[in-house]
């Protein structure tokens, strides 16, 4: 099985275009088809930026996918720190 971390774009992506190319990509891995890994922090980033005002998101559809994606995924605890990319969040991916 392939296993993936989605960055939170796609995630976004996926909530505000349900029938676009990440919403197909979250469902794989909602359905186990992928194997989602994410750690602690990208969680936390997740629910921060799908609560943002401004996507107008509604928080029973947003709690209902973070809790999809806490059950499916592999949860991770990074023992490096990567500097690779110029944008620090990015350096999580």
């Amino acid at each position: 099985m392939i296993a993936v971390v989605l960055d939170t774009s796609i995630v976004v992506s996926a909530m505000i275009a349900p029938n676009g190319n990440e919403a197909a990509v979250l469902s794989l891995a909602l359905q186990g088809q992928l194997a989602m890994c994410l750690s602690p922090v990208l969680l936390a980033e997740y629910q921060d930026v799908l609560h943002r005002p401004r996507l107008k998101l509604r928080p029973s559809e947003i709690e209902a996918v973070l809790a999809n994606i806490r059950v499916v995924s592999r949860m991770v605890q990074p023992t490096e720190t990567l500097e690779i990319s110029c944008d620090e969040a990015d350096n999580r991916i």
